[in-house]
């Protein structure tokens, strides 16, 4: 079962992309905006705000370069 506090990030390694993925945890992950949903999975794009956990919790934004 799905340990209730995992999220993580990787490197696509077939198309060098940047992906959230979240694996069960209690509170969810989210991108950009909390009404969207949470994700499971998530391709990210510079600019991004990732939310984890209940909003205000923890959030980082997402650079590229």
């Amino acid at each position: 079962s799905p340990d209730p506090e995992r999220a993580r990030w990787h490197r696509d390694a077939d198309h060098g992309r940047l992906v959230a993925i979240d694996q069960g945890t209690t509170n969810g992950t989210y991108i950009n905006d909390i009404t969207r949903g949470r994700i499971t999975r998530a391709e990210l794009c510079d600019g991004d705000v990732v939310i984890v956990g209940e909003p205000g919790c923890c959030s980082l934004q997402v650079r590229l370069s």
